[in-house]
């Protein structure tokens, strides 16, 4: 009975709860961590739409609410830095609300194959 529920709809947002959607994250180094697991950093996948962004804050809001003070305590800390972008590429099945579609992915860099024929 949460938000996320009658706002998104629950299939909606099950069909991205998947890997494929998932921001790149790695351990924070840069902060020393007391108790339980090292910080975490979570960089933006480039091409998700303000829907989908508000949509993950949303579950992990509601995901706190539920922890218990002992769970909270092992999970790690999370920083999500929107300036750090992923290099996750939008899945292929992504669906319409999920990606920004002004979105332009980087161009892959061509590597130039030698030409022998003209020699």
């Amino acid at each position: 009975s949460s938000g996320i529920n009658a706002e998104y709809g629950k299939a909606m947002v099950e069909e991205t709860l998947t890997l494929d959607y998932m921001s790149s994250e790695e351990e924070d180094n840069s902060v020393e961590s007391r108790e339980g697991p090292r910080p975490r950093v979570v960089r933006r996948l480039p091409w998700s739409s303000d829907l989908m962004v508000q949509c993950k804050a949303d579950l992990d809001f509601e995901f706190k609410k539920i922890c218990s003070a002992r769970q909270l305590k092992a999970t790690a800390h999370v920083y999500r830095r929107d300036h750090v972008m992923s290099s996750r590429g939008r899945p292929s099945h992504c669906p319409a609300w999920a990606y920004d579609p002004s979105w332009v992915p980087e161009p892959v860099p061509v590597k130039k194959i030698r030409d022998d024929t003209t020699a």
